[in-house]
């Protein structure tokens, strides 16, 4: 037999790799599925596997080779060789996205091209990003995490990822796709123009903590930006081996507490904080000496004036310009902009996808609308709100994007994107009614378009496989492209006078050109902000955006001759970075591989990872390993890659069999899930007579969940319900009056409703500005009424905005009543702040919270901590509660008032410069008439702070 003492040593190390990694539990990445009646497929080419469902069959070759050219161009640094990896595409969704995930193993891309993406071909973009994130897991598979690799199976490598800071992850990604395209990331001064501005303006310098994990009281680009502007610097200095080498050398010693530190410090000889600085520093001189070169024009903005960006400015007239605002404070919201800088607040809106479109009396634009029960089906609608009459109109359910009103016909061009992955010009009347329709070669992405009122002619941006085009269709619905911007970003297409404007990357600056429609050529603008883009013509002019310190700032510019320069030509692509010679920008070539079927049981079952001991799951997606619990034998995880089916299951030896298997399918719009386990504790007697059996089974439990969830709308608001019954058999005894004897078996079913709206949080908010929860049920034993009776309960929140921007009042409701025969079920209620939690037979409370930020130091502890945000939470609670109990052998039933108050201190940071925020929450509280004293102490972790998204 073998020593309990392995075991607890394998689940040891386990626990020091989590530990390493950050998080005490594993986590599984499930996504979300694809319409129930989906018809997969399934392509093999090389080491590649591609599933998708069948309405992406016409652009899964071209999937299929950017993704094995990818995987050999991401080799020369990584030289992995050809490691296998599962694909699947999500060609239904408007999110456009990508990511890889490890337990289970493999690559998701959503297919719709991105509308803000650069000049390079969505599905070659995807490619060379992703795949560099399919190089680093596999690198990571060395040493010390090949031999957790073979115990616990893919779950081991994507452990391994949590030691890494996601800077590096996606720094590393966006290199390799602006290294090796004539596009990407790296070359769009968009990317970068917060950088740049800072530097130039001699802001306050951040420290590496602010510029890595954030800030609440600063507007801080996300770790894909900082990433890339640190793993440039690194591969510049030390060549592109360096990264991939710090992989090796995090997965083959982990154990040595900083394994990413002291990888980056073999590879370059410095800290990371030193390579922050250099590499800063090293830009600073690049940008300054740039700046130089320019007009030195930065718009204004005021020193105590919070970040705020006003994007894509439409004059009403000379005082008045319609403006899409952003901010940290704020969700965003379209506003009236007036001469003096003050705003007026039109309209919150939920997720933009695209560009809107302004008139003298009209806001169109298109929101992300999702399905109500498929992640990977989604829509949007065009929204038309009438400035004048305060009215919003909703045509359309498709997907849709970048609409432009043309009045003369009464009609909404927008761009739509098909099934087949081709893309559409469509015309709808006020009804959402198709009325005209062009459709563009499948070699088109296009982007954003916009009209010439006076004759109807639609101009827009597309990519192609040589980079981005300007384009025309007239009248006659004729097709023509009309300039080549190469690989150079060009975005932000108006027309006016004849001519089209647009914004155009320019080595480290963006900049507004004039396109001459009549003569056709190109004009740069004169003397304009550096990083200026969204031109709208007007009178003589154009009102455009540009960036400050403080965000995009609006201003006005006139257009003469002597204001402009003539553009003879533009070079193949952005130089301040050289492409590789080798370039995921080649021809797609035919390749050799055809789809069958992707269906049967054989795809519900994905074994991805394991456990060589017994450990039971907390739910589907999370496994918790207490060194105390570990016995003899093994536990199995599956996934498949549809992401319906998820199986655990475990089998255990400890003083009897031990055995659990859970199982939970999505495919149908019902959620159903089904547990049976056996533990190695007597089953549950419920007494109740002087003699009992006192040897008794061990504990048995079945229960089967079925949930019907229905979202309802997921833009500003987030509004979204769920029915839910849970059947369950457990072996407990209880005592069956009619036959004077106990008895194995109770049964329980407990039937309820949740739902919620909830508005969506702006960054500082601490919690939702309006919104309701609500959940509520009855618990039954349905055939036990003798010993249990039935529970019912329900709790309610209501959120309020507070006195202040992003303070919070929340009410919060419960009530529970059960029919107590002999026994309690167990509550369903929180017990309000102070009190231990005991028996109810009629409870009802409620608690007020208001939440305030008090402090948003941005307080560097050397390297231990990074202190974000301080905030207060005063409570105060109320509750009446009764319940039965035995004085003098008789039971008797007593009513009792509970009230406590007090705050809570709450302290939002980083440790040890992880990625992973944690929440200090101090409480001090006083409870009951008395006004005794209660004090508390609990450290959170958000583990679901995750880096897989493009």
């Amino acid at each position: 037999m073998i020593n309990r003492f392995f075991y607890v040593f394998i689940a040891t190390i386990t626990l020091n790799i989590l530990f390493l990694s950050n998080t005490s539990v594993a986590q599984y990445y499930q996504t979300g599925t694809e319409p129930f009646n989906t018809k997969w497929k399934i392509k093999r080419y090389n080491n590649i596997r591609l599933i998708f469902p069948e309405n992406a069959e016409n652009i899964s070759n071209n999937y299929l080779w950017a993704l094995n050219l990818a995987d050999s161009i991401n080799d020369t640094d990584y030289r992995e060789g050809d490691k296998r990896i599962d694909v699947v595409l999500h060609p239904n969704s408007v999110l456009s996205n990508g990511f890889v995930s490890w337990a289970p193993r493999r690559m998701e891309l959503i297919t719709q091209p991105s509308p803000d993406g650069e000049a390079l071909m969505w599905y070659k973009n995807l490619a060379i990003h992703e795949m560099r994130h399919v190089k680093q897991m596999y690198s990571l598979r060395r040493g010390t995490f090949r031999v957790l690799s073979w115990l616990f199976g893919e779950q081991a490598v994507g452990l391994a990822s949590g030691i890494i800071n996601p800077w590096i992850f996606e720094g590393d990604a966006v290199w390799a796709e602006t290294s090796y395209s004539y596009a990407g990331r790296g070359r769009s001064a968009s990317f970068f123009k917060h950088y740049y501005t800072h530097s130039v303006t001699n802001q306050k310098r951040y420290t590496y903590d602010k510029w890595m994990l954030g800030s609440y009281k600063h507007y801080i680009p996300n770790h894909y930006a900082f990433g890339y502007q640190m793993v440039k610097y690194i591969n510049e200095s030390n060549g592109s081996l360096a990264i991939p080498n710090t992989y090796r050398f995090v997965g083959r010693f982990p154990f040595t507490i900083f394994p990413t530190f002291l990888g980056l410090k073999f590879q370059t000889g410095l800290s990371r904080k030193r390579i922050f600085k250099r590499a800063f520093a090293h830009n600073d001189s690049i940008w300054k000496n740039d700046f130089n070169n320019h007009p030195n024009i930065i718009l204004p903005a005021k020193r105590y004036e919070s970040f705020k960006n006003f994007k894509y400015p439409y004059p009403i007239n000379d005082s008045i310009t319609l403006v899409y605002v952003e901010s940290i404070k704020t969700t965003p919201f379209f506003a009236y902009l007036y001469k003096n800088g003050k705003f007026k607040k039109i309209k919150s809106i939920g997720y933009l996808i695209g560009k809107p479109t302004f008139t003298d009396s009209l806001i169109l634009w298109a929101e992300y609308k999702p399905h109500p029960r498929w992640e990977y089906k989604n829509q949007t609608e065009i929204k038309i709100f009438n400035l004048k009459t305060k009215e919003l109109a909703t045509i359309g359910n498709g997907r849709y994007f970048s609409p432009v009103f043309y009045n003369k016909r009464n009609l909404i061009y927008c761009i739509s994107y098909n099934d087949n992955g081709s893309f559409s010009l469509l015309g709808l009347n006020r009804s959402g009614k198709v009325i005209n329709t062009y459709d563009f070669s499948p070699d088109f992405e296009i982007q954003e378009i916009t009209i010439d009122l006076d004759n109807g002619n639609i101009y827009g941006i597309c990519v192609t496989e040589t980079g981005k085009k300007l384009f025309k269709i007239d009248s006659n619905n004729e097709f023509s492209i009309i300039f080549d911007a190469k690989y150079n970003d060009l975005r932000s297409i108006s027309y006016g006078n004849s001519s089209l404007f647009f914004s155009l990357t320019n080595g480290y600056t963006e900049n507004i050109y004039q396109f001459d429609l009549k003569d056709s050529i190109l004009y740069s603008i004169k003397n304009l902000p550096v990083n200026s883009t969204f031109p709208f013509p007007y009178k003589s002019g154009i009102v455009f955006s540009g960036y400050s310190p403080k965000g995009y700032r609006v201003a006005k510019n006139e257009i003469s001759l002597s204001n402009r320069l003539i553009v003879d030509s533009i070079p193949l692509y952005n130089q301040i970075i050289k492409a590789n010679s080798l370039t995921i920008n080649q021809t797609p070539k035919p390749i050799k591989a055809s789809s069958r079927d992707y269906s049967g049981v054989k795809t519900l079952i994905n074994v991805h990872s394991w456990f060589p001991f017994y450990v039971m799951p907390i739910d589907e997606n999370t496994i918790s390993i207490d060194g105390n619990s570990i016995v003899p034998g093994f536990s199995i995880l599956s996934q498949n890659l549809k992401g319906t089916s998820i199986l655990n299951a475990g089998y255990g030896y400890d003083q009897t069999h031990l055995y659990y298997i859970s199982y939970t399918y999505r495919g149908f719009w019902p959620i159903v899930k089904f547990n049976i386990e056996q533990s190695n504790n007597s089953a549950t007697l419920y007494r109740v007579t002087q003699s009992y059996p006192t040897f008794r089974d061990y504990q048995k439990r079945f229960s089967t969940t079925i949930i019907i969830p229905y979202t309802f709308k997921n833009g500003l608001y987030n509004s979204y319900a769920q029915v839910f019954n849970k059947f369950e058999y457990s072996n407990s005894y209880i005592y069956k009056e009619s036959i004077d004897a106990y008895r194995s078996g109770l049964y329980t079913n407990e039937l309820g409703v949740y739902y919620q709206n909830l508005r969506r949080m702006a960054h500082r908010d601490l919690y939702p500005r309006y919104g309701i929860q609500v959940i509520g049920g009855v618990i039954s034993t349905p055939w036990d009424y003798s010993n249990l009776g039935n529970l019912w309960y329900g709790k309610g929140v209501i959120y309020l905005r507070g006195i202040f921007r992003n303070n919070s009042l929340r009410i919060t409701g419960q009530f529970q009543e059960q029919d107590v025969k002999y026994f309690y079920l167990n509550n369903k209620f929180n017990m309000i702040r102070g009190y231990n939690d005991f028996p109810s037979v009629k409870f009802a409370g409620i608690s007020l919270d208001y939440s305030t930020p008090v402090l948003y130091p941005d307080l560097t502890l050397n390297s231990i901590a990074y202190v974000k945000r301080i905030s207060i939470n005063l409570f105060t609670d109320f509750a009446s509660n009764r319940y039965k109990t035995l004085i003098n052998n008789s039971i008797v039933t007593l009513d009792e008032n509970l009230q406590s108050l007090g705050f809570d201190i709450l302290i939002d940071f980083h440790l040890f410069r992880t990625w992973y925020p944690f929440r200090l929450k101090i409480t001090q509280g006083f409870m009951g008439k008395e006004r005794a004293s209660f004090s508390n102490i609990s450290l959170n972790i958000d583990i679901n702070s995750n880096f897989a998204r493009h």
